[in-house]
């Protein structure tokens, strides 16, 4: 009975932990979101070509879609 028990108080710290990796995810991607946004909204005011220097935004048409692809492209190299 102990074991059960046991596992019953390990269960709840689990779903804590989870929950934290999601809050934790989500500041690291709109920090990053924010931070290429500002690069793509400074090079398209000074006509440069940035959709080359973030990774994954190459072949997108849009400003957001084209971030948000290379956003996502980063952080999956970082999980």
């Amino acid at each position: 009975m102990e074991a059960i028990s046991n596992q019953n108080t390990i269960t709840p710290e689990v779903s804590k932990q989870t929950g934290g990796d999601a809050v934790t995810f989500s500041l690291i991607f709109w920090l990053t979101f924010i931070v290429f946004l500002s690069i793509a909204v400074c090079s398209t005011v000074m006509r440069l070509p940035w959709r080359s220097w973030l990774p994954g935004a190459e072949n997108s048409t849009s400003l957001i879609r084209s971030v948000r692809s290379a956003v996502y492209t980063l952080m999956s190299h970082l999980t």
